[in-house]
């Protein structure tokens, strides 16, 4: 039989299972994320248009090696930036509120996926759905009015790191392991070369919940085996660095 021309639902499940059912309920969140990152971006570039020359030169000392510690070790963005400079020609104050802006509206994705995967949302009625919902979308803006005035360009990156991090350990059951292991290895040395004490944190996180009464997709034994190589690649990124 053919479905009815009323239902906007998704026939087939990513690998995450994570897809929401309601195409919607996915467009708005989509339209609003897009609006959100977007208007992010026109800000920060606002912002940074007339601090061309102060970024240029605290890039310059962090990749000279002579800022003091610790935001000498968060060498991460202020490398990206110059790669892009150098090979882009594109300026580190128009590269780095892309990046931030690019961060912000993956990270957006990434949370709603998990808001909607959640058995409270799964089981709710409609209504009580639409609600969450409002609430959701509404909480996703505070972050950024606490960004702006002690701004930090490895905040928003993350961000998306612990939300893609979460999805990958917690959700992501139908993933083959070793890819897993792969794509949290490469997040988690992205990570640790912008701020090497969250990746550690995370994998302790992991660990710990590992060893409590608590459901996860996979067996314990490789959950913690993610933790620890969570926190493993960042005290070994910052041990080097």
């Amino acid at each position: 039989m053919y479905a009815s021309p009323s239902q906007n639902t998704y026939d087939k499940a990513p690998a995450c299972g994570l897809m929401p059912k309601s195409y919607r309920e996915f467009l708005l969140v989509g339209v609003f994320v897009l609006f959100t990152s977007f208007s992010f971006f026109l800000i920060q570039y606002d912002r940074m248009r007339t601090a061309g020359p102060a970024v240029d030169s605290l890039i310059r000392s962090t990749l000279s090696g002579v800022i003091p510690a610790p935001d000498q070790y968060r060498i991460g963005l202020s490398l990206v930036a110059h790669f892009l400079q150098v090979h882009a020609h594109i300026r580190p104050n128009q590269s780095l509120p892309l990046i931030e802006s690019l961060s912000y509206a993956f990270s957006l994705l990434l949370l709603y996926l998990l808001f909607r995967g959640s058995i409270q949302v799964e089981n709710a009625s409609d209504s009580h759905r639409l609600v969450l919902l409002g609430f959701f979308l509404t909480a996703c803006q505070f972050p950024v009015l606490w960004i702006f005035p002690w701004e930090r360009w490895e905040a928003l990156p993350t961000t998306f790191y612990l939300a893609a991090a979460v999805i990958l350990i917690v959700r992501c059951s139908r993933i083959p392991f070793a890819i897993v292991c792969l794509l949290v290895a490469l997040l988690s040395f992205a990570q640790a070369m912008m701020r090497s004490e969250v990746p550690v944190a995370l994998g302790a996180a992991v660990l710990l919940a590992a060893a409590m009464a608590i459901p996860f997709p996979r067996p314990r034994s490789r959950i913690a085996i993610l933790g620890l190589m969570c926190g493993a690649i960042g005290g070994g990124v910052q041990l080097y660095l």
